[in-house]
């Protein structure tokens, strides 16, 4: 066996996108380096881990909650500590987004 294929493999940094407050979601999408994925209506508190390579890369993230009357608190951690807070408040319909980049 050669030296590389004992190694262990670099586990995968863990980003955690939350939700919280009072506002009504009626549709959320985040993006991980380009790639996008969309959701409708779903309850607060909500969260979604995603997996980042341990690639010594910087990925590009962005978590946007559109919602309705009331608050949204919008949270990411990776790994295990707070990168990026937002909070949004309407009496109507409005966004509220996070984002940045971490390094894998």
């Amino acid at each position: 066996m050669d030296a590389a294929s004992t190694a262990p493999a670099r586990q995968p940094h863990i980003l955690v996108l939350t939700a919280t407050g009072t506002g009504t979601v009626d549709t959320f999408t985040y993006v991980i380096d380009g790639q996008e994925t969309k959701g409708r209506a779903v309850r607060l508190p909500w969260r979604q881990s995603v997996d980042i390579p341990a690639d010594g890369r910087r990925h590009e993230y962005r978590l946007t909650v559109r919602f309705r009357t009331g608050t949204v608190d919008l949270v990411a951690i990776f790994n295990g500590q707070e990168v990026a807070r937002s909070r949004g408040s309407t009496s109507g319909k409005g966004d509220a987004s996070v984002g940045g980049n971490v390094l894998g």
